[in-house]
C-alpha cells in the first residue's frame, strides 16, 4: 500500500493530500512538481528541491523510505511531496498534522487513562492500539498519556492491562487536519 502524498500550493503552504495515482496525474500533466527530499544518514529531512522535469524525477535513486511505483520500464520513486504549478491560494489558515504537540493540545495536556493534567515533562504520547501490533501514527490512534502508565502499558492494549480511555480520540475539526505525518513533511510544518 503506498502512504499519501502531500500537496502544498505554489508558496509551498500544505493544502491536501492525494493518492499517489493523483500525484502522478498533477507531475505528469504539468500541474504539479514532484520535491525531492534530502536525507541524512538517519533518513531525517535536511533539504528539498523542487524537480521541474518528469524525466529528472524517473532517474532519481530509490532509498528505502520511498514507495516504489512499478512501470514496464522499472521501478520508479513515488513522490511523498508535490506542489502545485500555479495554485497559491490556502483553503484553512490553520494546518494541523498528529504531532506530539498537536496531540498534547487536542488532549489539553490531559492523560486520557487517568484524567490527570499534567506538564509535557509528566506526559508521553501513547498509541492506543500498539505500532508493533499494527497501530499507526493517527489521530484516533494517539493520546497524551501519563509516562508511568504509557511504561507500564507498553505494547499492549488498554483493556489487556486494565485501562480505559476517558474517551475516543478523534481528528480536531478546526482548520484542516491530516490524518497522517511522515517524516519528508516535517520540513514545510517547521516554518
Amino acid at each position: 500500500m503506498k502512504r499519501p502524498v502531500l500537496k502544498l500550493n505554489a508558496s509551498y503552504f500544505p493544502i491536501d493530500t492525494c493518492t499517489w495515482q493523483d500525484a502522478i496525474l498533477n507531475v505528469t500533466s504539468g500541474a504539479a512538481y514532484p520535491i525531492n527530499t534530502h536525507l541524512d544518514e538517519d533518513n531525517k529531512v535536511t533539504g528539498f528541491e523542487t524537480i521541474r522535469n518528469w524525466e529528472d524525477w524517473i532517474d532519481l535513486d530509490i532509498r528505502s523510505i520511498d514507495d516504489l511505483i512499478h512501470t514496464p520500464l522499472g521501478a520508479i520513486r513515488s513522490p511523498s511531496i508535490i506542489i502545485c504549478a500555479s495554485y497559491n491560494k490556502i483553503l484553512f489558515p490553520r494546518v494541523l498534522f498528529p504531532t506530539k504537540n498537536n496531540i498534547y493540545k487536542r488532549d489539553q495536556y490531559t492523560c486520557q487513562y487517568s484524567g490527570k493534567k499534567l506538564s509535557k515533562d509528566q506526559l508521553s504520547i501513547d498509541h492506543v492500539l500498539p505500532v508493533s501490533r499494527g497501530g499507526e501514527d493517527v489521530w484516533s490512534n494517539m493520546v497524551c498519556c501519563d509516562r508511568d502508565i504509557n511504561s507500564v502499558k507498553s505494547n499492549k492494549l488498554p483493556e489487556e492491562c486494565g485501562l480505559k480511555l476517558i474517551r475516543k480520540p478523534i481528528r480536531p475539526v478546526n482548520g484542516m487536519s491530516f490524518n497522517v505525518l511522515r517524516e519528508e513533511w516535517k520540513i514545510f510544518l517547521e516554518h
